[in-house]
């Protein structure tokens, strides 16, 4: 898996998420509609080439500082 590149985990209603070290190419990554709280940005933040990212429809609340590496992210209907 260490040159995935894009990865869907949608509707899996988790509430964690782990996975830094074991995707150092991935530049895509879409989360909506699971449970995810503001907890999960660190290990986001530590993929390296991560470029777009969805967290749509999660229980992520206030301000989310994104880092450079970002360009594209989709975090609107996030209930607080």
């Amino acid at each position: 898996m260490k040159g995935l590149m894009q990865l869907i985990m949608n509707s899996l209603e988790t509430d964690s998420l782990k996975l830094s070290s074991t995707l150092p190419k991935l530049r895509t990554l879409y989360l909506e509609d699971n449970h995810l709280d503001s907890s999960v940005l660190p290990h986001l933040w530590a993929l390296p080439s991560l470029a777009s990212l969805d967290l749509s429809n999660n229980q992520i609340g206030g301000l989310i500082r994104l880092h450079g590496k970002v360009t594209g992210s989709y975090i609107s209907k996030s209930p607080v």
